[in-house]
């Protein structure tokens, strides 16, 4: 007989990758029974949390899907739920966890052994991430419940419900609103990373206002530009990252040769089923980012770029 659990999966992730967590579950609700802190917050409310977490992640879950970047294991939350994997682990083995790395390049936690497969999300996506923890499920005797033809119709309800609240949203004079102040955000990141690894070997020079960001650095511009029309929709309003080898021209600023564009990017202000707003490639079906993840995409891509040139000198 399988053993009998409170959960068939639960999710461990820093806030950071809160959005990706929501996107696999979604795909998954009504077919496994989940465990995901944002939508059981209720039921945590007036329990103790460390202890609440060391049984879910430690006992109560048949299997703990990690999405794991960064900053997973350093945050209060993480520290508590890899403690309480660790101690599982210690116990009963590994089988009941699955690493999915959040970003490219990354190597899971040193104290993983060494034959466990981990899943990148750069490469399969949140729906093949949601397909393998179902597969890890059964593998483990978990049950997988098919949708019936009711489910479905729900599922598919409130897809629509959503959509209806998003279009309403996104024309409207809090949408507008919404989109400015993670403009805003964005902008005050980049300056903060780019004045964390400021050094001498290292300048940043930057200009803009509160619709546009210029970074200059190393022979290189990056240019972050908020175009939108009307101040009660996001109808034809689009956020442009470009590249440039060379400066641009800026105000009164004008550059000595004309320089060369290497790279341009148009992402759309969007809300997720989450309630998450965030940054859509393209138009609806293109890739969410959260603006923590837009400003780590576009600061990757600039350094980068200023790293090729930095090794050929």
């Amino acid at each position: 007989m399988s053993e009998s659990f409170r959960y068939e999966v639960a999710f461990s992730f820093a806030k950071k990758d809160e959005q990706i967590a929501s996107e696999i579950h979604r795909i998954i609700e009504g077919r496994l029974t989940t465990f995901l802190y944002s939508k059981q917050q209720e039921d945590i409310a007036g329990k103790d949390g460390e202890e609440e977490f060391n049984r879910v992640f430690g006992q109560d879950a048949r299997v703990v899907a990690v999405l794991y970047g960064p900053e997973w294991g350093k945050t209060p939350w993480t520290r508590i739920e890899e403690t309480a994997i660790r101690n599982r682990a210690y116990s009963k083995g590994y089988d009941f966890v699955m690493f999915i790395m959040t970003q490219v390049g990354l190597r899971p936690p040193e104290w993983l052994p060494k034959n466990r497969l981990w899943f990148g999300l750069d490469r399969y996506g949140v729906e093949g991430a949601a397909a393998v923890i179902e597969a890890r499920v059964q593998e483990l005797d978990g049950k997988v419940r098919e949708l019936t033809a009711a489910d479905k119709a729900k599922l598919k309800a409130k897809e629509i419900e959503f959509e209806h609240t998003r279009q309403a949203f996104l024309r409207s004079e809090k949408g507008v609103e919404s989109a400015y102040k993670e403009v805003a955000d964005l902008f005050a990141e980049v300056k903060k990373i780019t004045g964390e690894i400021q050094s001498q070997n290292l300048k940043f020079r930057i200009d803009g206002d509160t619709r546009n960001l210029i970074v200059y650095s190393s022979g290189y511009t990056l240019s972050l530009y908020w175009s939108v029309q009307y101040s009660n929709s996001l109808d034809y309003s689009a956020f442009r990252v470009q590249i440039f080898k060379g400066s641009i021209a800026y105000k009164n600023r004008m550059p000595i040769e004309e320089p060369e564009r290497l790279a341009e990017e148009s992402y759309y202000f969007d809300i997720a089923m989450s309630g998450k707003c965030g940054w859509r490639f393209g138009r609806k079906d293109g890739e969410f980012f959260t603006t923590d993840q837009l400003v780590e995409h576009c600061m990757t891509k600039f350094m980068d770029q200023i790293k090729v040139d930095k090794v050929r000198e």
